[in-house]
């Protein structure tokens, strides 16, 4: 399952990514994440759907900043990821 998670709020220059990385990591989950232009974090995620359902419990309660609003979309998505990968734009 692969999903793309949209972070909105005080999400960059906080260590955001480094942490969704680590804690992606600590999961065994792949994919990647980075900073958008617009000042928000995208995180494209690949794991079971307990496992990211998890995941997303942990950014809201395990990273530094504050997420404002949370998006998620489930995608149908081709590549499969063999590391968590942090991105820039």
């Amino acid at each position: 399952m692969t999903k793309r998670l949209i972070l909105k709020g005080r999400v960059q220059g906080v260590g955001m990514r480094y942490s969704v990385s680590r804690i992606a990591k600590q999961m065994g989950l792949f994919g990647y994440v980075k900073n958008k232009a617009d000042g928000s974090v995208e995180c494209l995620i690949q794991g079971d759907e307990q496992s990211l359902k998890q995941f997303i419990m942990n950014l809201k309660t395990r990273t530094p900043g504050y997420i404002e609003q949370l998006q998620e979309e489930d995608v149908t998505y081709s590549k499969e990821y063999n590391n968590f990968q942090i991105r820039i734009f």
